[in-house]
């Protein structure tokens, strides 16, 4: 089985990289933002890559959700 780890990316209404994070848990895992306690408010590591594959990540994303 392949997994996709969440990911993500800013949206205009993204005010700081914590607000995209908090976003991204719920839309990609439906846990809310205010159940999760951050330890600091900077990132601890970002990734910036190109996906080769959009529609594979898009399908597995469906298949595991």
């Amino acid at each position: 089985m392949r997994t996709v780890p969440n990911g993500g990316h800013l949206e205009p209404s993204d005010e700081t990289l914590l607000q995209a994070a908090g976003r991204e848990l719920t839309e990609e895992t439906g846990i809310p933002p205010h159940v999760v306690t951050p330890h600091v408010e900077t990132p601890l590591h970002i990734d910036i890559h190109p996906i080769d594959d959009c529609e594979r990540v898009r399908e597995l994303k469906e298949l595991s959700g």
